[in-house]
């Protein structure tokens, strides 16, 4: 990845931490009734999340990957692009993971198939978590009665159509079509990697959700079932990221959360509860990347005291 690319991001980055606090500053009185306590604990969930997104990024590229690549790299320029996703379209966040790809061992092809498939298995986690949770949580007929519950659920069929037994033989169809090249066994996940990844984006909204929880319960007067608010998050989440010229969902996420919970909770609480998980939320996604410029501000600082104090050499005639 280029200086200016880096710049970019880093500018990025900067935006995003300033908009995250003064969206937390707008509602100093709801950041003290939550607690620090509950904030930081809040923000710890969501930050793990992130790095827990990261990995997940790492193994799709490493399996779809032959020759190998270096991990740390992947792990590195994900990190990097991630707060990107702020950016309307959310095109530098693919573009630079596609740019970086030969420097991590990769190819551009392999990084877009990765893409497809984090998106796909994102919703369908999304989804699938998010209709369990309000199923359990309110019953079947309640749910029915939610026009995003209906409109979302039948995105948890998504992960199927990535079964290599599904996928290989409909775009070997379309590709012989088009005359391309048709894809071959090792070009796709297997289906236990399509289910390791599915799981895996899963648990990250897990834990997004519990943040959300945490700051939801702090707020509202009553206390909200956990199930329903992991739920609601998830299948927010999945809405958020269809919309795709939308940055990171914002305002779609938070719309779907309070239209479903207002159900069980007044809509002023959900509503002040999701505005200040998505200012959390801004600052968890740039924690990494302020750990990484920290570490190679480090690395570089140690390698210049470490020239400083060597002993000049001298050239011997």
């Amino acid at each position: 990845m280029t200086q200016k690319a880096k710049f970019i991001l880093g500018a990025l980055a900067v935006l995003g931490l300033l908009i995250a606090l003064a969206g937390a500053g707008s509602s100093f009185e709801d950041v003290r009734r939550v607690g620090l306590q509950t904030g930081v604990a809040s923000l710890l969930l969501m930050t793990l999340a992130v790095v827990g997104v990261a990995a997940i990024w790492v193994g799709l590229v490493s399996w779809l990957s032959p020759a190998g690549v270096w991990r740390g790299r992947v792990f590195r320029s994900f990190l990097l692009t991630w707060p990107a996703r702020y950016v309307p379209g959310t095109l530098p966040y693919h573009a630079g993971r596609v740019m970086a790809a030969e420097a991590s061992g990769s190819t551009r092809a392999v990084v877009v198939a990765a893409i497809a498939y984090e998106a796909i298995l994102q919703v369908g986690a999304a989804a699938l978590l998010g209709v369990l949770g309000i199923v359990i949580a309110v019953g079947v007929e309640e749910s029915a009665s939610s026009v995003y519950f209906i409109a979302l659920a039948p995105l948890i069929t998504l992960p199927v159509l990535l079964q290599p037994t599904v996928l290989l033989p409909t775009a070997n169809f379309f590709l012989r079509l088009a005359k391309r090249q048709v894809l071959r066994p090792a070009n796709v996940l297997t289906a236990g990697q399509t289910a390791r990844t599915l799981l895996g984006y899963a648990s990250a909204y897990v834990l997004n959700g519990v943040a959300f929880y945490l700051i939801l319960a702090a707020m509202a007067e009553t206390n909200p079932n956990l199930v329903l608010t992991v739920g609601a998050y998830s299948l927010a989440g999945a809405a958020g990221v269809l919309v795709l010229f939308v940055p990171s969902g914002m305002g779609v996420r938070e719309a779907v959360i309070v239209a479903i919970m207002s159900t069980a909770m007044p809509a002023e609480s959900v509503l002040l509860a999701a505005g200040l998980t998505r200012a959390l939320s801004v600052i968890g996604d740039l924690v990494p990347l302020c750990l990484i410029a920290l570490y190679e501000a480090a690395g570089r600082t140690i390698r210049l005291l470490t020239r400083l104090d060597s002993p000049a050499t001298s050239d011997t005639p």
